[in-house]
């Protein structure tokens, strides 16, 4: 059956056996012309010509439920997502602010000609700053531009709304939320914008804003209404005490034994009964974990599992310092593991920069019979002239042997299993 490469309705279709993408353009929106548009596959593009606002001229088809315009999606120009970005309330951080030295920008550009400084912090172009105390211009952030000796500021086309958030990184301000309040900028967190962080470090037993910490030297009872920093006193000279009291009843660990009587328990006894709960740790028994066993036999019954398997993953590292020669860097009998997995790392002794690592997959019937496959070899620098690693029997043992031209240190990982 012959096949329509290229077909043209209205634009171009470029088609195969099972399916077509269609370039299509034309006035308005696609979509709803019954016609070549709604019949367009997903996948298909539209390039509309009349203008269209904020240029967003391209549309891609993205489903066919709708038979109309809904079935096509306009894809974003770069000033369309610059305009988006240009009236997000959260802005890129300012390298520093001004707050009361610059009545007006030209002032600000004399004084940073004079000393590329604006609160003690160097500028350079590209860096924005926030002024906030203009008496002639936006209290905004301007853009530096220029160079040393001939700054100039530009005001950043994104003008301050209600709820703008700005971060400040250098200067007296530095590491401050700055937010626009419909009117001007204020510190998020000072006592005018945020009034109750204040009831909040007094809660917590604070004096003020900064880096102090509360000192925790209480001794009463806690109380309903006792701000943190007693609270947490309280707590600290309770443990402090080494005492735990109780409201007449048992501090019970298990079934058949308690944390004493009614009163106050000291903290020695507590832990006595503890001790007795877990055992003597001494990992004697060989029984397997079961319920109703104590933590010193389950953890040694654990222990002699893992035992047991010890000889099935092991990791070896060694050196064939005999160039040109075979050697067998692993060996495990075969009753010790019907499948093996080898993962071995070869690193040429002369060249460290040329290293090789190979898996290799070995089966055998648990006495002579061995299959195996090599598989994610990969390689860093050159080939390691003459490398050969396979894997054999020989007698009651299952081998993996490397053989290489050159000297070779090497490292095997071994995984082994026995599942029938």
């Amino acid at each position: 059956m012959a096949i329509d490469l290229f077909r043209l309705d209205l634009g171009v279709s470029i088609e195969d056996a099972t399916s077509e993408a269609h370039i299509l353009q034309g006035l308005g929106a696609p979509g709803g012309d019954a016609s070549a548009q709604d019949a367009a596959p997903i996948g298909s593009v539209f390039m509309r010509t009349n203008t269209e606002t904020d240029n967003l001229q391209f549309y891609y088809k993205w489903t066919t439920a709708n038979n109309s315009s809904a079935d096509w999606r306009q894809a974003a120009s770069k000033d369309y997502v610059d305009a988006v970005a240009a009236g997000l309330s959260w802005r890129e951080p300012a390298l520093v602010l001004d707050d009361t030295t610059y009545a007006t920008i030209a002032a600000a550009e004399t004084a940073a000609n004079i000393g590329d400084t604006v609160d003690g912090v160097n500028i350079v172009s590209g860096d924005r700053l926030l002024f906030t105390d203009l008496t002639s211009g936006n209290d905004n952030v301007y853009i530096v531009s220029g160079g040393t000796g001939a700054w100039t500021f530009t005001e950043d086309t994104n003008l301050a709304t209600d709820g703008d958030a700005i971060l400040i990184q250098e200067g007296t301000s530095a590491e401050q939320q700055w937010v626009f309040d419909g009117t001007d900028w204020v510190q998020f967190g000072s006592d005018t914008s945020a009034a109750e962080l204040a009831a909040i470090r007094d809660f917590i037993g604070k004096t003020g804003p900064g880096a102090e910490f509360p000192t925790y030297t209480s001794t009463d009872v806690i109380t309903q209404g006792s701000n943190l920093e007693v609270a947490i006193g309280d707590l600290d000279d309770a443990f402090g005490s080494g005492e735990i009291t109780n409201d007449g009843g048992n501090f019970s660990i298990s079934d058949d034994m308690s944390w004493g009587t009614a009163g106050t328990l000291e903290l020695t006894d507590a832990l006595n009964d503890l001790n007795n709960a877990i055992g003597d740790r001494t990992y004697t028994d060989d029984n397997v974990v079961v319920d109703g066993e104590t933590v010193a036999s389950s953890i040694d019954a654990l222990d002699i599992a893992i035992g047991d398997v010890q000889n099935q993953t092991l990791i070896i590292s060694g050196t064939n310092v005999v160039a040109t020669a075979t050697v067998t860097v692993d060996t495990l009998a075969l009753t010790d593991a019907t499948e093996i997995v080898w993962i071995i790392q070869v690193r040429e002794t002369g060249t460290p920069a040329n290293r090789e690592a190979i898996e290799i997959h070995a089966l055998n019937d648990g006495s002579t019979l061995i299959d195996f496959n090599r598989s994610s070899k990969l390689r860093l620098g050159s080939p390691i002239a003459g490398l050969v690693v396979e894997g054999d029997i020989s007698g009651t043992d299952m081998r993996l042997r490397v053989t290489a031209t050159n000297n070779i240190d090497y490292v095997v990982k071994r995984l082994g299993y026995s599942a029938f």
